[in-house]
């Protein structure tokens, strides 16, 4: 008994700290807003200088011109991690405060959102790599003599995120398991 009380009290201690997370991911997009279109691009070339960066002169473009291609993509892109990210935390909270109100943390609900999350974390870093190799052959090649910079929405480390989530989804099997041997050990008394 007295572990179902930390149980529930560790997840009411989660419960706020991913509430704020979240909160404060809604107020920094709110601050933040993700800029597509036009937008005035200075190029730089990059080089082994001390400060890494040479800048070369403005170029007399905006981020997308013509290219609308890449302008979607872009918006596309965002908006699918984006969409990714937030179902992560949203379904963290519904975890939680099922964790936080039930009796047991051992139910068919609990592993089901924990194999959301697991997928979601599995699918963000190879979504990250598909924007990274996709993105560049979207873009034409600039003027001869004119370097421009891009960057993409996704910056990762390649393999960490990917294997948190089959973590994730290890125990998700392993709570699985768990659900079953606890119905066996009901079904003997």
């Amino acid at each position: 008994m007295e572990m179902a009380k930390k149980i529930k009290r560790t997840a009411v201690v989660m419960l706020v700290l991913v509430s704020v997370i979240l909160l404060l991911d809604i107020f920094f997009f709110a601050a933040h807003p993700p800029v597509f279109g036009a937008m005035p691009v200075d190029a730089m070339l990059v080089d082994d200088t001390p400060d890494g960066v040479i800048p070369i002169g403005p170029v007399d473009a905006t981020l997308y011109g013509s290219n609308t291609a890449l302008a979607i993509f872009d918006v596309f892109s965002f908006v699918i991690g984006i969409l990714l990210l937030l179902s992560m935390l949203a379904l963290s909270l519904i975890l939680l405060f099922s964790v936080k109100k039930d009796e047991s943390p051992f139910c068919r609900k609990n592993v089901k959102l924990l194999k959301g999350i697991a997928i979601a974390l599995i699918a963000f870093e190879p979504f990250g790599l598909l924007v990274q190799w996709v993105r560049p052959a979207l873009i034409p090649p600039p003027p001869s003599g004119e370097f421009m910079v891009f960057s993409t929405a996704f910056t990762t480390q390649t393999g960490f995120v990917f294997t948190a989530g089959l973590i994730v989804y290890c125990i998700a099997l392993v709570f699985e398991h768990g659900i079953s041997l606890q119905k066996q050990v009901d079904e003997t008394l």
